[in-house]
């Protein structure tokens, strides 16, 4: 999942318990959250058409 985010830039990866990025986190989110929104939007309507995933079926599960 992190790889994900990090890729369509639709949100923040932070290690857990780490109090002060937390905070830093919630700090950039209340400047700057619109873009995350839109960013994941965007990867989505991307990378996720029904032709890339069928394709990424077929790989998986088809043999040749």
């Amino acid at each position: 999942c992190h790889r994900l985010v990090e890729e369509s830039r639709s949100g923040l990866v932070i290690k857990p318990c780490d109090v002060g990025a937390i905070k830093r986190s919630i700090l950039m989110l209340t400047k700057d959250s619109d873009n995350y929104g839109q960013n994941g939007y965007n990867f989505v309507k991307k990378n996720c058409t029904w032709d890339k995933v069928s394709s990424i079926y077929k790989k998986t599960y088809v043999k040749n």
